[in-house]
């Protein structure tokens, strides 16, 4: 009885680790998907996408224009309106910081 129980034990949970499993992949699917969308080709590092991608979205409520978060991500934030949110939110002070994760998530990590 007991090696019975075990048996089904180790059934169920072989088939949760296979449904975490395949949940995982889905969401890291759906992760990248905006990632590449906006032309990111490089290294998917989560929290470096969701600080520039919170530049932009900063700089849409301060302007509140769907276009300038569209403009904003484009290239994978390498372009000029990105630049302009950096400045107009006044993180300056964190541009050279800004443009490593951009060169990061472009896939550009030869340029300064």
């Amino acid at each position: 009885m007991i090696h019975g129980r075990n048996s089904v034990l180790a059934l169920v949970v072989v088939t949760l680790l296979t449904i975490f499993a395949s949940g995982m992949a889905q969401t890291r699917t759906i992760q990248l998907k905006p990632f590449r969308d906006i032309g990111c080709k490089g290294e998917y590092d989560t929290s470096k996408f969701a600080r520039l991608n919170r530049v932009c979205e900063e700089c849409y409520n301060l302007y509140v224009a769907p276009e300038v978060v569209l403009k904003c991500r484009a290239n994978c934030f390498k372009n000029d309106m990105f630049t302009a949110c950096v400045d107009v939110l006044l993180l300056e002070r964190e541009k050279s910081k800004f443009e490593s994760f951009v060169n990061i998530l472009l896939g550009d990590n030869e340029r300064p």
